[in-house]
């Protein structure tokens, strides 16, 4: 497979206009083997999201996209797993964007030879293009990670096929206390379990918790890039999910350098954790006296 016939899934709902600038790219550089999967119409629903609807059937035979509409407005959570869930019906591996994510075009060629590289490597669950650090100092091009943002991101049919939305596992994973053994810093291990019970309990409409969740009991690894190779441009109010102030949105996007230098040692770093953690912190501290003042 070449990288222009990379399989590349984009998610959207109403950001039409980041949504065209991931087009522009992926025209810009060729890709043939696109897949566009739409949430369907609310009853009240607001023009953003019809205006990204006939923008897409509009232009969609020009460049031979495939097209998913969903014909009902399925939500966030739901609308993402009928599209992954689509895309690997129709491909073994491929990259996944979100509407608002838009990266460098650095992000594709690294996720085309990482894909390649690992396809067989079955510890390895997914290649991230988001490094919420910037830039990390290291000799490699990567390192490794027991997590791994969806802000850009590649996997394997393989690997989402152990994907369940309904954490069925949760019940027994949480009695016999496996996230403590696995998870070492503390105020992200209370984090974890506060909202995988909340998820397993439908109390939040979200799909990547459980994502984390997959990945963390099939001790899966994430690739992360040394630098940041997507822009989440999303902390908006037209968003769903992402609306408080936030330090990891707007990253800077740099650029990935080639070759590839490879990291063979495949073991989870600690300290990357530990730095992103330490920021959510401050975030969660920075909103938190924001609602105060705000009252």
């Amino acid at each position: 497979m070449s990288l222009q016939k990379l399989p590349i899934l984009i998610l959207g709902y109403n950001k039409l206009e980041s949504l065209k600038k991931i087009l522009t790219i992926i025209n810009k550089n060729k890709f043939k083997n696109i897949f566009i999967s739409i949430d369907g119409p609310m009853h009240s629903e607001k023009i953003n999201a019809r205006e990204l609807r006939e923008y897409i059937l509009s232009i969609s035979r020009k460049h031979n996209y495939k097209i998913n509409i969903l014909k009902d407005h399925q939500g966030c959570k739901i609308a993402v797993i009928q599209g992954i869930n689509w895309f690997f019906k129709n491909v073994k591996q491929g990259v996944i964007l979100e509407e608002d994510c838009v990266p460098d075009p650095s992000f594709f060629r690294f996720c085309y030879e990482l894909l390649n590289k690992y396809e067989k490597v079955k510890k390895i669950g997914q290649i991230c293009g988001t490094n919420p650090l910037i830039r990390t100092k290291t000799k490699y091009s990567y390192f490794y990670s027991i997590y791994g943002g969806i802000w850009g991101w590649a996997t394997w049919r393989d690997r989402w096929k152990n994907y369940d939305p309904e954490m069925k596992k949760w019940p027994i994973i949480k009695k016999i206390n496996k996230l403590n053994k696995l998870i070492t810093n503390k105020f992200d291990l209370i984090i974890r379990k506060i909202q995988f019970e909340k998820t397993y309990n439908n109390k939040i409409d979200t799909w990547d918790y459980q994502w984390t969740f997959c990945k963390l009991i099939n001790n899966y690894y994430s690739i992360i890039p040394k630098c940041n190779l997507i822009k989440n441009v999303g902390f908006t109010t037209m968003a769903t999910n992402t609306i408080s102030r936030s330090s990891f949105a707007n990253l800077n996007l740099l650029k990935m350098n080639f070759p590839l230098k490879h990291n063979e040692k495949i073991i989870n770093n600690q300290n990357y954790i530990d730095k992103v953690v330490y920021k959510r912190i401050k975030d969660y501290i920075s909103n938190k006296i924001s609602r105060l003042w705000a009252r």
